[in-house]
């Protein structure tokens, strides 16, 4: 079984970002996407060689790599809200020099220490990011008990 269909297939559940992000709140959803991650490297980094490890660890990466990038739009959004595309656009900006620089650096790592190293210390690193919640004021509780404040929140 090749892991990159299982992931991708997985990956649509993303789709639903903003139901969750209504629902239950930036804060929540970044904690438990980041939570996801953390674990789905780590199942790589404790059980290498296991099937069903790396079947578990396709199925929560996908939806929370794809999520990801879902809250990070909406929160690059309100955390410039008078120039929501210049935030957004730092935002990738940033995700594109961690996509170059990251692979050589862990692979760079990972010849000295080994892949089960490498993988348990990028699941330390997604563990770290949640200690980066998001700040907005909107970002502890979802929008189940208040309206939305932009008609893109909402589930009309």
């Amino acid at each position: 079984m090749r892991r990159a269909p299982l992931m991708g297939a997985a990956g649509t559940v993303g789709a639903l970002t903003g139901h969750a992000i209504a629902r239950y709140g930036l804060r929540r959803v970044h904690a438990g996407l980041f939570s996801g991650i953390a674990a789905a490297v780590a199942l790589l980094g404790l059980a290498p060689g296991s099937l069903p490890a790396v079947a578990l660890s396709a199925l929560l990466y996908g939806p929370c790599f794809m999520a990801g990038s879902g809250i990070l739009a909406v929160w690059s959004y309100r955390a410039f809200p008078e120039r929501p595309s210049a935030g957004f656009s730092v935002t990738v900006f940033f995700l594109g020099l961690g996509a170059i620089a990251e692979p050589a650096l862990l692979g760079a790592y990972a010849e000295l220490h080994g892949l089960r190293a490498a993988f348990l210390l990028t699941a330390g690193a997604a563990a770290l990011a949640l200690l980066c919640a998001p700040g907005t004021a909107d970002a502890d509780t979802g929008a189940a008990s208040r309206q939305p404040k932009h008609r893109i929140y909402s589930n009309r």
